[in-house]
């Protein structure tokens, strides 16, 4: 089984820590909620939770696009979370996922890919569907598009 790491370094502000992975990358973690301005300095623990499963399943996406020739000449990705403001731990309930392609990418190419990723692949989507309901649509150049097919766990329709 590969082993994962990452450590967490405190910062002079009361809820900022500079967490670093095990192969060195950094990210600023802090609590918004904990600064007058409301932003603090850096991600919250759960904005991170959606920047995870956004990138895993780009990485995706793009792999399963390049090994099918096709290419990707731009990929936005826009994911939004809904979770409760008063539980305690207050899981997603909702995540939207929308994919942004620019260029050559045939529509039934760039829908398959995504259902691979969410339905297959990526592992942070897999983590999050016994609490979250995520949902997906994607454009390609502007223009907006669905899915067909779901797999258990989630759904395509937009929230």
């Amino acid at each position: 089984m590969g082993e994962l790491r990452a450590t967490l370094e405190k910062q002079a502000s009361s809820f900022h820590f500079t967490a670093r992975t095990g192969r060195g990358a950094t990210v600023q973690i802090d609590d918004p909620s904990s600064h007058a301005d409301g932003k603090g300095h850096g991600a919250s623990p759960m904005e991170l939770l959606l920047v995870a499963v956004g990138g895993c399943s780009a990485i995706d996406i793009v792999s399963i696009l390049e090994k099918g020739r096709h290419v990707v000449d731009a990929l936005d990705i826009d994911v939004r979370g809904e979770k409760p403001d008063d539980a305690v731990p207050s899981l997603f309930q909702k995540i939207h996922i929308r994919y942004g392609f620019r260029g050559n990418v045939p529509v039934d190419r760039a829908r398959r890919a995504i259902e691979l990723s969410i339905g297959t692949y990526c592992s942070v989507a897999h983590t999050l569907m016994p609490t979250a309901q995520i949902t997906w649509d994607f454009t390609i150049d502007g223009k907006i598009f669905g899915p067909v097919n779901t797999a258990p766990g989630f759904t395509g329709e937009p929230r």
